[in-house]
């Protein structure tokens, strides 16, 4: 099933990026599905490494300090790139279309 093309905003795909599970969903709305994907595979990774400190409550605020503001700025980042796109398709279609041959 094709994603709607429309344009989005910007902050609600930003407040959308902090929900768990609901994060996935406005990733495929604006087609970055696989690159968010990949972001919390890293993000894991992360998580991972960072059990070295042994601490937990110390990991999750780290975690959270970095996971967090790289959600928001990349959702943001991602969702302006897609609204600029759609409005260019949707600026060249109108320039593109063909007036129809009209009878006087």
């Amino acid at each position: 099933m094709p994603v709607t093309r429309e344009v989005y905003s910007v902050k609600i795909q930003m407040i959308l990026s902090l929900i768990p599970v609901v994060d996935l969903w406005a990733a495929y709305r604006i087609e970055k599905l696989r690159l968010w994907v990949l972001y919390w595979i890293g993000m894991s990774l992360i998580s991972v490494s960072l059990m070295v400190i042994g601490d937990e409550t110390i990991e999750i605020i780290i975690g959270m300090a970095i996971g967090i503001p790289i959600a928001i700025f990349l959702m943001r980042h991602f969702t302006m790139e897609w609204n600029k796109k759609i409005q260019e398709e949707t600026k060249n279609s109108f320039q593109n279309k063909t007036p129809q041959d009209s009878e006087p």
